[in-house]
């Protein structure tokens, strides 16, 4: 369909002033004032008309309304034209003006984007997938922004636009990304570190040197309790920030780490077994001499079978009530060597008691005989002045009668001879 237009040519009246300063390049915008009247008149006509216009919607372009907006941009296309004294072909113009727009609303957009992410870069790192959502936050923004400085151009033409805009700022949020995960990644590193160096005190805190005297599965117990403290705690705060964030190998680590601790504090609470072991047996073995001591004081001399058959009773109650207490208190992992150490230490004890008394028992029958001797010789040479007396001897009832002389022998130390 034909459609009649409306030419407006605008004579060059520029003043002579003006023109020489474009000239000298001291002028590099031109004013209404440096147009002579005439032109002045024209271009009021020409504004007047194209006011006039926009009460119905017109194109210069097909798909694109006069607006406000559209003016703008063509306005300061056709004044270029102008200037340069081009034909004023006003839909190449403003088809001209329309791609400086978008241009400039890209750039615009791009230069905010940037902006935006170089704010993001100060910040301190975030959860990936926080920062992703809040950067989508902001390039949505900027492409509402960017639709709205176009909002005059064709619904296609804004959606292209966008489009363009928002895959020039992928690579941008990537760069973003990228950079924020690599920080992510030291802080996982050092909080591996840290966890790490923790595991010491935090075993110190479980495993007290007052409190070592534990069974197995209480100290697997607490290692548990110890494991849920360090390793869930570390994996929480990787997976809330980003599971490429982990270090290489990290659960390995930790666990080499605590079971390094798990096997020292194994071995500190063996240790602590065997002491409390070392001591229960030094008693139990005091108390077993002690009544062998006792028992021997109580024995006869001569009766080795009696006395030994006492101590044997002695030694089987007192492994008895070791086996006993190991049973309710011992809870370490060598009880039956223990058990076996203390059946050695007391068969010993009571072995050397038994020798002890039986030098003991030796020495004595040596005393009385060498008493026995003495006396018999006594006896002979009193006997044998007896027959043959210088004096007249006592009567045979006092020469018989030794108690005097055993008497005697007892009240003296043991050890000498009588």
């Amino acid at each position: 369909m034909l459609r009649s237009i409306q030419v407006f040519i605008l004579p060059d009246r520029l003043k002579p002033e003006a023109r020489q300063g474009i000239i000298d390049g001291k002028k590099k915008f031109l004013l209404l004032t440096d147009f002579d009247d005439v032109y002045l008149e024209y271009f009021k006509t020409f504004r007047t008309n194209i006011s006039k216009a926009l009460v119905r919607p017109r194109e210069f372009i097909q798909g694109t309304a006069l607006t406000g907006g559209s003016i703008a941009d063509f306005m300061c296309s056709f004044a270029e034209a102008i200037n340069k004294s081009e034909p004023l072909n006003i839909p190449s113009i403003f088809e001209s003006a329309q791609n400086d727009a978008i241009n400039k609303a890209i750039a615009s957009f791009t230069t905010s984007l940037t902006l935006t992410i170089d704010g993001r870069l100060k910040e301190d790192a975030k959860p990936t997938q926080a920062l992703s959502l809040a950067i989508n936050k902001d390039v949505n923004l900027l492409l509402s922004q960017l639709a709205s400085t176009i909002s005059y151009m064709a619904p296609s033409i804004i959606r292209q636009v966008q489009n363009t805009a928002f895959e020039s700022a992928q690579p941008m949020k990537e760069a973003l990304l990228n950079t924020n995960l690599a920080r992510l990644m030291e802080i996982m590193s050092s909080g591996l570190t840290a966890a790490i160096m923790s595991i010491p005190t935090l075993v110190l805190r479980l495993f007290p040197p007052t409190d070592l005297l534990l069974a197995a599965d209480t100290i697997q117990n607490r290692f548990n309790a110890l494991w849920v403290e360090i390793f869930e705690a570390y994996k929480s705060k990787g997976e809330s920030l980003d599971v490429r964030a982990f270090p290489e190998k990290w659960d390995q680590v930790l666990q080499e780490a605590t079971e390094g601790e798990k096997t020292s504090v194994s071995s500190r609470v063996e240790g602590a077994w065997d002491a409390w072991a070392l001591n229960a047996s030094q008693q139990m073995l005091s108390t077993l001499t002690e009544g062998l001591v006792e028992l021997g004081k109580n024995t006869q001399v001569g009766e080795i079978d009696s006395y030994e058959s006492a101590a044997r009773f002695l030694l089987q109650n007192i492994q008895l009530d070791f086996e006993k207490k190991m049973a309710a208190e011992y809870w370490g992992s060598k009880k039956e060597a223990q058990k076996k150490a203390f059946a050695t230490a007391a068969d010993s004890a009571l072995k050397t008691q038994l020798a002890q008394w039986q030098r003991n028992a030796a020495e004595i029958k040596k005393q009385l005989q060498r008493l026995l001797d003495r006396l018999t010789k006594e006896y002979e040479i009193r006997l044998q002045n007896s027959l043959s007396p210088r004096v007249e001897p006592p009567p045979y009832e006092d020469i018989v009668d030794v108690t005097p002389f055993r008497v005697g022998c007892f009240l003296k130390n043991p050890d000498d001879t009588c």
